[in-house]
């Protein structure tokens, strides 16, 4: 009996000095967030500085551009829609929401708002990797941890860390990825039915596996369809 209390008084010190260092580690922890969510500085509502001095002049001009960009908006997300496998009008509602909410928080006057190709294709990619899923189900969870995502890395200042990524790896991703995504949509060009693609029975993902599809069943497209398109 007293020797198993000589050994639980001498793990004592241990366990106290165990969780002071593991407050000092929290209070650190804690003192380096707060330091980034300061220097961070991000504005709650920047559009106040693009409101100030507003006037007729500048609304119709603005009304001008959003005319503008609305007729490429529409069907522009349409064709980023049918690339991620997605309905047409999930494309249009992206471009129209990104265009309406992305203003008030934005702090640039030159961001890229709504679909692109590049998250069109890793949206498809993601769906062709995992063909079992509710694509639809799934899409809002997709989009709130990417917004989370986002969030986050706005406080952390990630954005610095693109500088670092060298100009051959970003022209090599975008090559890659038009050259995936124009090999993906000639089934569509050559008239070649879905359902004939979809006789496999597995995804395919990679390019030599598009291509290879795409050859075995030429036998299945429509030459008219490629006529009347050019």
């Amino acid at each position: 009996m007293r020797e198993s209390f000589s050994e639980e008084f001498l793990l004592f010190p241990h366990l106290q000095a165990w969780f002071q260092r593991l407050r000092d580690l929290t209070r650190h922890a804690q003192t380096m967030l707060q330091t980034v969510i300061v220097e961070s500085a991000l504005d709650p509502f920047p559009l106040r500085r693009s409101l100030l001095g507003y006037g007729k002049r500048s609304f119709f001009a603005d009304l001008r551009a959003g005319v503008t960009v609305a007729m490429l908006s529409i069907p522009q997300g349409m064709a980023y829609a049918l690339i991620a496998g997605l309905p047409l009008q999930y494309g249009i509602t992206c471009s129209a929401i990104a265009a309406i909410v992305s203003p008030l928080l934005s702090s640039s006057r030159h961001t890229v708002f709504g679909p692109t190709n590049a998250t069109a294709f890793m949206v498809f990619s993601y769906f062709a990797a995992y063909p079992h899923l509710d694509r639809l189900g799934m899409m809002p969870l997709l989009v709130f941890l990417t917004a989370a995502l986002l969030i986050m890395g706005a406080f952390l200042r990630v954005a610095d860390l693109t500088q670092f990524i060298s100009r051959t790896v970003v022209v090599a991703y975008v090559t890659g990825a038009s050259i995936l995504i124009t090999v993906n949509q000639l089934p569509a060009l050559l008239g070649i039915p879905a359902e004939a693609l979809q006789s496999s029975g597995h995804p395919i993902i990679t390019f030599p596996g598009h291509v290879q599809r795409i050859l075995t069943h030429l036998g299945h497209s429509e030459w008219l369809s490629i006529v009347f398109q050019r």
